[in-house]
């Protein structure tokens, strides 16, 4: 069964309750269709050194590492474990795990939705090099959350960095999200990260608000 048809309600990580102006634009201009792109595989390769496939628990302990140097550097948040924090989220991403609820992505005050997450590693002729991580917010109960899947966290080795790895990864994220039915990809920056809020602009993202804590939010329109 491919990886992103075997869909039902999970949740996982660590998104943090906010509010960006106007609700994030009425939820993003909540009918605002744009260009279509041809569906997913489970894994891809356009790049002729890169390639993106679905991780697996062998995955474990490169993806720690490449969690830990991000949250080092204040790109993503600290987990009091992290090992088991990975273990579980590859159990999820692999649809053996259904995690807890998790606090509504928007705004505090709101029901729980139950995201499911995708992970894949980014390797660089078959050797690990990177990490990719895809949320669905698929609780069609709330309706606003079921529009939207957001690229929550990417990490690639300083060495491999500015040779061409993003185009590869925006293009893998937009065709996961338009294969997953979202009229929007999202994609949140800490501000360790104004290297990435430059790149989802190029790559066709709109910048539709910034957190209290500083965090720019940026918007794909399937």
């Amino acid at each position: 069964m491919d990886l992103l048809s075997r869909r039902f309600r999970l949740t996982t990580a660590h998104t943090a309750m906010y509010f960006v102006p106007d609700m994030i634009t009425k939820f993003l201009r909540r009918f605002g269709f744009t260009s279509k792109v041809s569906s997913n595989k489970k894994s891809h390769k356009s790049h002729p050194d890169f390639s993106i496939i679905p991780a697996v628990y062998t995955d474990a302990a490169f993806l720690t590492n490449a969690y830990l140097s991000a949250a080092s550097d204040g790109a993503v948040a600290s987990q009091p474990n992290t090992d088991e924090y990975i273990s579980r989220s590859i159990a999820v991403s692999q649809r053996e795990l259904a995690p807890q609820m998790h606090p509504h992505p928007f705004a505090s005050g709101q029901p729980r939705v139950y995201p499911l997450d995708d992970l894949f590693v980014l390797k660089k002729d078959d050797i690990p090099v990177g990490v990719l991580w895809l949320r669905d917010y698929n609780d069609f109960q709330l309706l606003e959350s079921a529009w939207f899947g957001e690229l929550i966290f990417l990490w690639i080795q300083p060495e491999f960095r500015g040779l061409g790895v993003w185009p590869l990864v925006s293009e893998f994220a937009k065709k996961w999200a338009v294969d997953a039915k979202k009229s929007h990809l999202m994609g949140r920056c800490r501000k360790p990260s104004r290297r990435m809020a430059e790149l989802f602009e190029r790559s066709g993202f709109t910048t539709d608000g910034v957190t209290p804590s500083g965090m720019s939010v940026h918007t794909w329109r399937c």
